[in-house]
Order: C-alpha cells, then sequence, then structure tokens
C-alpha cells in the first residue's frame, strides 16, 4: 500500500501534490512489477488494520519550510527547503512473542533539498529519483 502525506498548502501550489506523487509512484511501482495493494482511503486505524494483514506500506513524507526575503540588490524573493522522506514498513514478529506483531521500518532515504522560488517545480523530480533508488534496491533484494 502506499501512504503519500498530503503535503502543505503552498508546497502544493507551487511546486507538486501529492496526489500526483502518489500516482507517479503507483505508477513506476506497477512498470517495475511490484504488487500494489490498492486501497481507499482510510482512516488511521483502518491503515494499519490493513497493514496487519502483511501488506507492506511504502511511506512518503515531505516537509517544507519557506523563507521570504528582501534584498536591495535582488529585490523580494522566496526559498524553500524540503526533506523528503520514503520508507518503506513490513509487518514484523518477535520470536520470544510471536503475538506481538507492529511496523517495522525495512528501508529508508532521505534527502534535504533547498531550492530558490523559481525552481519549486524541480522538486517532483527528487521526489522521483527517491522513488527510483525504492525500486532498485526492492528488486535488487526481490529479484522477478
Amino acid at each position: 500500500m502506499i501512504e503519500v502525506i498530503p503535503f502543505d498548502k503552498r508546497t502544493e501550489k507551487n511546486c507538486v501534490t501529492s496526489t500526483a506523487i502518489e500516482k507517479e509512484l503507483e505508477l513506476k511501482l506497477r512498470l517495475a512489477g511490484l504488487k500494489i495493494y490498492s486501497s481507499p482511503t482510510l482512516s488511521e486505524e483502518e491503515k494499519w488494520e490493513w497493514f496487519d494483514f502483511g501488506a507492506p506500506i511504502l511511506h512518503v513524507k515531505v516537509m517544507a519550510v519557506y523563507g521570504d526575503f528582501e534584498d536591495s540588490d535582488l529585490g523580494d524573493f522566496s526559498m524553500g527547503a524540503f526533506h523528503i522522506n520514503l520508507s518503506l514498513f513490513e509487518v514484523a514478529t518477535f520470536d520470544r512473542e510471536p503475538n506481538n506483531r507492529g511496523p517495522a521500518k525495512r528501508w529508508e532515504t532521505q534527502e534535504l533539498v533547498s531550492l530558490g522560488q523559481g525552481k519549486y517545480s524541480t522538486l517532483r523530480g527528487d521526489i522521483s529519483e527517491l522513488i527510483d533508488e525504492f525500486i532498485i534496491d526492492y528488486l535488487k533484494v526481490n529479484p522477478k
């Protein structure tokens, strides 16, 4: 299952929408031959029930911080710093407590990107590169 945390309003407006990233991620995973567990929009509780059946969750989160500046030489401008995180969670059990199950982070990558106002649209490419990194790593340990 794919979980893209909704981006803040400014990122959704100026950079890329979380819905677009979710669609791109799903398409890339399907084209790579990875099975996608489709699910409707689920509450937090329902999501973990779904997860408990064994469906892994690929979690995407982008956190953004913006700064608006005034400069006598450059004029008014804005910059954004974006922390992009992709994590794969799977169900884990403990040998000594087999009834105790929970999410375990099995894979993670992250990147910190700083972009000027005119370059916000490139954030989508940065996220896409991390998605490609996940697919390559996943297929290395799970060959077809």
